[in-house]
């Protein structure tokens, strides 16, 4: 029995991928195993093509496979015990948060995400000697990058944290009592 193959249309026989299908030797179970995505003739084979002969699970995980190899510098949540692969509609900013275990990673350092610029960022760096450059402060609760144009010391950043401008102190431990130089 002659069948076509789906993704290069060459003549397949029995001993062919496509027709080990329902067997444990599936090669897009192997590829899986192998944490390399099935390829015939060259070509990735999507799984779509025979996901009908395989269940729900393994046709994710094996899309998952396929994302992981997909994305650039793909992104492993920082858990020791996890350590799987984030996706990248997880990542917001700087930070990663793993679907299995809710444990957030910095997507520069790859550690616990943290607070402020990472030292890993160089992008962030070069920002920290800007704001250095044109006097400008780290808001002490969320570590934003603040400006003061003109008024009063006080500061109210977007995280609603409250700080002294001066001495960058957060206003409970400063209410106005610093050497004021500003």
């Amino acid at each position: 029995m002659r069948n076509v193959c789906k993704v290069c249309s060459r003549r397949l026989y029995r001993t062919d991928w496509l027709s080990n299908l329902k067997t444990n030797e599936a090669p897009f179970k192997l590829a899986l195993k192998a944490k390399e995505p099935f390829k015939c003739c060259g070509r990735r084979v999507d799984i779509g093509l025979v996901a009908q002969h395989f269940d729900s699970s393994f046709v994710i995980s094996y899309t998952l496979l396929q994302l992981e190899r997909d994305t650039p510098n793909p992104l492993y949540c920082s858990a020791a015990r996890c350590s799987v692969f984030i996706i990248p509609s997880e990542i917001r900013g700087d930070v990663g948060t793993c679907s299995t275990c809710k444990a957030t990673t910095c997507r520069h350092c790859r550690k616990v995400a943290h607070s402020g610029i990472c030292s890993a960022d160089k992008e962030g760096q070069e920002l920290r000697s800007l704001a250095n450059k044109k006097g400008w402060k780290e808001c002490p609760r969320c570590h934003a990058m603040v400006e003061r144009r003109s008024g009063c010391l006080h500061m109210t950043c977007t995280c609603s944290g409250e700080f002294c401008y001066n001495c960058g102190k957060l206003y409970s431990e400063c209410p106005g009592s610093c050497s004021r130089t500003a």
